[in-house]
């Protein structure tokens, strides 16, 4: 499913960059989802949590990002914070204006933002850099087995998935923004789906990096 709203749209200048927005609960699928999206050529705003798994040793998630938004959102009631995060759109905004200048220095046009609690800052971000939502969808069942192989707790499960999940779609109904839905493991077997992908973000990658990146979601 997709959604878009182009003639509406008013993009960032072209000496800022793109801004995509990956979104999903806990275990959903949306470090390979970044991976995939670095590897083409996105800039995913370094340095990142490193995790204690050895099958996704890093999380894609900026650490500085992920301080923001601990102090923006509950993590473990999944809801925002009453008082604490008023500050996190002018944060953000200083943030994201840095990760554009890096990002050009490393030759990248587009910036690829990762983590679970974004979906409840959403209207922030698209006050600041108007991004490019993408979705990505699995499971609750399989969110599950992931959560309890890992020895997370519960809103890092299926319960949690629901919050973030009517987080995402709440704002996504009230706002005309641009969102691509993609079903992970639709996206990791078929070179049709990543394709779309790809054709929707306007994407031209080198034949190397399109080899690593198929590579990465593969293994």
């Amino acid at each position: 499913m997709t959604t878009t709203t182009e003639s509406n749209r008013q993009r960032p200048s072209q000496r800022d960059c793109t801004t995509l927005v990956v979104l999903g609960a806990f275990s959903s699928g949306t470090t390979a989802l970044t991976g995939y999206l670095e590897r083409l050529g996105a800039y995913s705003c370094p340095p990142h949590l490193q995790l204690n798994d050895p099958m996704t040793p890093s999380s894609y998630e900026p650490t500085a990002l992920r301080a923001a938004l601990l102090e923006a959102v509950d993590e473990q009631q999944l809801c925002r914070r009453a008082q604490r995060g008023e500050g996190f759109a002018d944060w953000f905004q200083s943030w994201w204006q840095d990760q554009c200048a890096q990002a050009r220095s490393n030759a990248s046009t587009q910036l690829v933002l990762k983590h679970p609690l974004l979906a409840f800052v959403m209207p922030e971000m698209a006050a600041v850099c108007n991004p490019r939502w993408l979705i990505m969808m699995r499971p609750f069942s399989a969110i599950e087995t992931s959560r309890q192989r890992r020895g997370w707790g519960a809103p890092y499960g299926a319960a949690g998935a629901s919050r973030i999940y009517q987080a995402i779609f709440e704002h996504l109904l009230a706002q005309p923004d641009d969102a691509l839905m993609l079903n992970f493991e639709r996206f990791r077997q078929d070179p049709a789906s990543r394709k779309r992908l790809i054709d929707w973000l306007g994407l031209a990658p080198s034949a190397q990096g399109q080899v690593q990146a198929d590579a990465w979601v593969r293994g």
